[in-house]
């Protein structure tokens, strides 16, 4: 299989109203994600996020933007009947219903906290939704009520799709292929030939169909009475169908892996084009269709296939580690050789050519900024390299090395001191920017995770089994550091040669204020979580990420877990200031946090003005917001907005107030519709917003 490397960009959908713009004070979804399916109708299309958003454009893809639906869980199926009338469905029992094209998402209550993975209707009134333990529900009043039918499964199922009010199929694990032909009443197994389990399925009519799984992919001509398997030049698992007519179908899946065929299959052909993990497919006829997969990628041909546009997209790469150099130069880098760059503190994001097509798993950079090396996995057999750069990340060479192990970690101080860190207690050391590099004795055969240097003479090196190394002379001498845990340490992060942290497995985050003479374990409240990623601030602040961030302000004493919008691993994250950060991970996430704290630069002896989140939130009757105003403000005013950007109310504010509570009504006292919305408290000279989520 071909496979190209692509300059990407992520960008970040601002939102603007009124001439505002909102700054959201908590972690903000930026780019990336999982896009398990696509549908249109016409130049109207929507594209299920993993994040619990909906895409959706009206040009036909040339631009999208973010539909909210009230929930940050995993959105999975996605269906429409016209332009107006939609459902989406996903993790926890979750079903959306839109009227608007998906202006307004409204909750539909299935009765089950099962997780979601299909949902298909074929008119206004009759649909079906399917997912784990074999659950199926079928609704005949647009998703009013929902009644369970029974599949005679306990497989999970990936896809449900119906041909009519009676003729459905549903694909699901363990390899099962269910069938109805009574609208789900009763459902009878049938044979799938392979050992594999497939993921979509389509048909054509009710005879003839076509079924793709883990490099496989089935077809029928009898309703599924007898599948035989077609012949497929590809080793990867494929997740999506998309059909033009009976002859002209595209099967995509991990790697780029486009399959087509003109044939109904006789033959398949390869169309790849990228290094994407491709999830979903549709085609509205033999030439235009769209592809949709991990990093939140679209990709629209008019042709057949026989090229693409992109129309949105991230990385399909799982993000490890992410170094902000200052407040507007921060870089990350993953699996495939991404090396990824921003130059507008997080806002977008554009892809650096590594010349690499392997795991890098750190990245770090010279105090000039443009000398930097990239910590690299090369899995040929051959030694393994060291990336590194002198023009600020334009362009990357590969250094050098004597060993054939994964580098893990990398740390330069200089334009020549720099360190790395690999499995098998492996350290290697260079005085002239990489030209040469020189094993070190770690005296430990531990599998290196992390490493660290704040001078030229001082830092650490962390690891499996609960292995910390410390070095003063840079790296001659490594010494073990006592850390009273057996748990694996990802990553350390200090912010001066006495104070920092350790962070590992199952809750762990160590705390030293002696260049780790003494570790102490600080009570993050989890034993389950597993921290990959640290970030020191300063002395008493810093957060650590795992499948979520958590934050501490007073040196480790007390951890708070503070909600980032996605459901996915995260791998790095680092701090500019106490105000700015950003966390990366699988998928191609990104996320970024702005504290919302408005500051008046011209007078630092002015209180700040201060705007808190709500609470409770979601708020269901009433909600308090409390916020701070430094004395002698004019003109201050909280108003409320809606995702439209249409104002729904102004909170009247009086002198020395520091909360106001809203009802969720707008000006003529009418109760507002569930949702997300924004208020924004707004003097003569500074403005700070913050969204809530209204859930009756």
């Amino acid at each position: 299989m071909k496979k190209l490397k692509l300059i990407l960009v992520f960008t970040i959908i601002s939102l603007f109203m009124a001439g505002v713009s909102f700054l959201y004070a908590d972690w903000d979804f930026v780019a990336g994600g999982y896009i398990s399916n696509v549908q249109f109708i016409g130049n109207d299309g929507w594209a299920s996020l993993s994040e619990g958003r909906v895409l959706h454009t009206s040009d036909g893809g040339a631009t999208w933007e973010y539909q909210e639906t009230a929930t940050t869980e995993r959105i999975y199926g996605v269906s429409f009947v016209d332009n107006l009338t939609g459902w989406v469905a996903g993790n926890d029992g979750l079903i959306f219903h839109t009227t608007d094209g998906g202006t307004t998402w409204t909750s539909q209550a299935s009765s089950t906290t099962t997780n979601l993975q299909s949902i298909y209707f074929i008119d206004s009134q009759n649909g079906w939704a399917a997912g784990s333990s074999g659950k199926v529900l079928h609704t005949t009043d647009g998703g009013t009520t929902w009644t369970p039918q029974t599949s005679g499964i306990t497989s999970k199922i990936y896809t449900i799709y119906f041909l009519d009010l009676l003729n459905g199929w549903a694909v699901a694990s363990s390899k099962k292929i269910i069938h109805t032909t009574d609208g789900g009443a009763t459902w009878i197994s049938q044979t799938n030939p392979t050992t594999k389990s497939m993921q979509d399925i389509i048909f054509y009519d009710t005879l003839e169909g076509w079924a793709a799984g883990s490099k496989k992919i089935l077809h029928t001509v009898d309703g599924g009475a007898t599948w035989v398997e077609q012949a497929n030049p590809t080793l990867e698992n494929l997740y999506g169908i998309g059909m033009g007519d009976n002859n002209n179908l595209w099967v995509v899946g991990i790697d780029g892996e486009i399959l087509y065929t003109n044939d109904g299959g006789t033959s398949w052909t390869e169309q790849n084009f990228s290094l994407d993990w491709f999830l979903g497919a549709y085609f509205e006829d033999n030439l235009t269709g769209w592809i949709v997969g991990s990093g939140g990628a679209i990709y629209k041909t008019t042709d057949g296939g026989s090229s693409w546009v992109t129309q949105a997209t991230g990385t399909s790469s799982g993000l490890r580690r992410t170094v902000c150099l200052d407040d507007q130069n921060f870089w990350g880098c993953g699996t495939k050789g991404f090396i990824i760059h921003s130059d507008d503190g997080g806002l977008t994001w554009e892809s650096k050519d590594s010349g690499f097509d392997d795991w890098i798993w750190d990245i770090t950079f010279a105090p000039d900024h443009l000398h930097g090396w990239a910590a690299a996995d090369d899995q040929t057999g051959t030694t393994t390299p060291i990336l590194a750069t002198v023009d600020g990340g334009n362009t990357w060479t590969q250094q050098t090395t004597s060993i054939t192990v994964d580098f893990v970690g990398i740390s330069a101080v200089s334009n020549t001191h720099v360190w790395a860190a690999a499995k098998g207690g492996n350290i290697l050391h260079t005085t002239d920017g990489g030209t040469t590099w020189n094993p070190q004795t770690s005296g430990v055969t531990a599998d290196f995770k992390s490493i660290q240097f704040k001078t030229d003479k001082i830092g650490w090196a962390v690891g499996t089994d609960g292995t910390i190394l410390y070095t003063n002379d840079e790296g001659v001498t490594w010494t073990q550091q006592t850390t009273n845990t057996t748990e694996n340490i990802y990553d350390v992060s200090f912010v001066d040669t006495l104070c920092g942290w350790a962070a590992g497995y199952n809750g762990v985050i160590l705390y030293t204020t002696d260049a780790g003479a003494i570790w102490t374990l600080t009570n993050t409240g989890t034993t389950t979580l597993d921290f990959t990623r640290i970030s020191a601030i300063s002395q008493t602040e810093a957060w650590a990420v795992g499948s979520q961030s958590y934050h501490t302000t007073d040196a480790g004493a007390t951890w708070t877990e503070v909600a980032i919008p996605c459901h996915i691993a995260l791998w790095g994250v680092d701090f500019a200031n106490s105000n700015l950060g950003v966390a990366m991970g699988n998928g191609g996430i990104v996320a970024r946090y702005t504290s919302g704290v408005s500051v008046d630069d011209n007078n630092e002896s002015i209180p700040v003005l201060l705007l808190s989140q709500n609470y409770p939130n979601p708020m269901r009757s009433s909600t308090t917001i409390s916020f701070s105003i430094p004395k002698n403000t004019r003109d201050a005013t909280i108003k409320v907005y809606n995702l439209k950007g249409q104002l729904v109310k102004t909170l009247s504010l009086i002198k020395d107030q520091s909360s106001i509570i809203w009802d969720g009504t707008d000006y003529d006292n009418q109760n507002v519709a569930n949702g997300i919305y924004f208020y924004r408290l707004k003097t003569e000279n500074k403005t700070i917003t913050k969204k809530l989520l209204l859930l009756r």
